[in-house]
């Protein structure tokens, strides 16, 4: 099992968002994408950003979208469910065993771009191989703390 974890938008105390990536970082971001066989987000993320997931800023195939909605929260009109290939976790499980479950349908390379809470879990359960950080040149101000 192998995991890439990235994050190209943060948000503020009062929940706006945050680009801290500019165009360049973005295509990299895609070539990630094309370079693995899922992706994976946190049902925050999906609500407050309405992200994508695909690849489209360079040559490639679609990862298979993981939904970590374990409270039921993400609308059925979001992006990330604009076709089949997703796997919508909407009940109570660890991430170990969504990680068991790909494994044995044959996926073994996962990108997650996670927000806060999703982030914590992975560290703590121990689960990150590689940790990418994007960098923009411009101050944030104060957000959400994450302790890398």
């Amino acid at each position: 099992e192998s995991g890439v974890l990235r994050t190209g938008l943060l948000r503020r105390k009062d929940g706006a968002p945050i680009r801290i990536t500019n165009h360049k970082q973005d295509i990299e971001v895609h070539k990630l994408r094309a370079q693995h066989q899922a992706i994976m987000v946190g049902s925050n993320t999906v609500i407050g950003d309405n992200p994508h997931l695909g690849v489209r800023l360079v040559k490639g195939k679609d990862p298979l979208r993981v939904i970590m909605d374990r409270r039921k929260r993400i609308p059925k009109s979001a992006k990330v469910f604009r076709n089949k290939n997703y796997l919508h976790i909407n009940r109570p499980t660890t991430l170990k065993k969504v990680l068991r479950h790909l494994a044995g349908e044959g996926i073994s390379s996962i990108l997650i771009e996670p927000g806060p809470t999703l982030y914590q879990s992975l560290k703590k359960e121990r689960l990150i191989d590689e940790l990418i950080i994007l960098r923009g040149k411009g101050k944030t101000g104060e957000g959400i703390k994450i302790n890398l």
